[in-house]
């Protein structure tokens, strides 16, 4: 994230990343068909952070259009989100901001699989200066948004 964003310190690419624009997500959609998604599914940990969705109809996303405009039939994308019952989650949960808790409260509640543009504008409305200092709020940011986004976009 830090070879997108111009910014002077660390924090402040949490709270840029949360407010895609065109020259970020042209950037993004370019780095997804690179080998960074392939890596993570390599790494040791990827099963112990990431599910894979078993039921399509519980799932609350934005669908992705492919380059060339529309959708090849019988093609199924794997959906790639964080494991809210795994270890990394219940890291997330031990935070002391209120309302970043209760977001990782009513996720876990339906079960997980939000569109990452609904939970940036949720976290751009909730989060305060202060938060994006908070390991659990960079975490979230990076893992559940960036790369989960990577993962589900390197299928298109």
């Amino acid at each position: 994230m830090k070879q997108v964003y111009d910014v002077s310190n660390d924090e402040e690419i949490y709270s840029s990343f949360l407010n895609f624009d065109p020259l970020v997500n042209s950037w993004f959609v370019n780095i997804s068909k690179t080998d960074v998604p392939d890596s993570l599914k390599r790494h040791n940990d990827f099963q112990k952070i990431w599910t894979k969705d078993q039921k399509e109809s519980d799932i609350i996303l934005e669908e992705v259009i492919s380059n060339d405009g529309y959708e090849k039939e019988n093609e199924k994308s794997e959906i790639w989100d964080v494991d809210i019952e795994s270890e990394y989650f219940k890291c997330l949960e031990e935070t002391n901001s209120e309302d970043f808790f209760a977001l990782l409260n009513d996720l876990k509640a339906i079960g997980g699989f939000l569109s990452p543009s609904f939970l940036s504008s949720v976290l751009n409305s909730i989060l305060e200066d202060e938060d994006y200092t908070k390991e659990e709020v960079q975490n979230f940011i990076a893992i559940n948004l960036y790369f989960t986004t990577l993962l589900n976009l390197s299928q298109n």
